[in-house]
């Protein structure tokens, strides 16, 4: 079935058109993706293998993100991408907006959910994702030295707030 994104201009407006999922979007239109950075009430990290049959980065390790159907909101389009690729039920006030940024041809909007992540009972969505695991930051750290990683410019754009929520939730353990 095709999938189909409203389109925006670079102020972000709507431009009142969808766009079909595969077709090159033209200049000055943009789509909606999001990404969710999960952080496990232990501390670590939820970060994803995309599936070997994508067609972009088979094989990299990301936070769970995708892009926003047309029709949905931003937050919308991060519970659902999180329930259908993982399993992941989500409300939407547990949704903490880390920021928003401008790449190419998207608009990502970054969100933060702090879980109890039990990665054996996800539910991996056939074709989208291959493998699921609970890092430290250190060991993604080291995965994103690999350069196989789609997740580097979200850790690096929100390190300062994942590093202190981590410390945090750590502390918080503690005591």
């Amino acid at each position: 079935m095709a999938e189909y994104w409203d389109v925006y201009n670079e102020q972000r407006l709507p431009m009142g058109k969808l766009h079909k999922r595969g077709n090159p979007l033209k200049n000055g239109e943009y789509h909606l993706v999001v990404d969710i950075v999960v952080i496990n009430t232990d501390g670590r990290l939820l970060i994803d293998r995309r599936s070997p049959k994508k067609r972009n980065c088979p094989n990299y390790w990301e936070f769970t993100s995708g892009s926003v159907l047309a029709g949905e909101e931003s937050r919308q389009g991060a519970i659902r991408e999180l329930s259908e690729e993982l399993g992941i039920k989500a409300d939407a006030d547990r949704l903490i907006m880390l920021g928003k940024t401008q790449l190419d041809h998207r608009f990502v909007d970054t969100y933060m959910l702090i879980t109890t992540v039990d990665v054996e009972n996800l539910h991996l969505q056939e074709g989208e994702v291959a493998e699921a695991r609970l890092v430290s930051l250190q060991q993604l750290d080291e995965i994103c030295r690999t350069g196989k990683t789609w997740c580097r410019t979200t850790l690096n754009n929100y390190r300062g707030i994942i590093e202190d929520v981590i410390a945090r939730i750590k502390r918080n353990k503690k005591g």
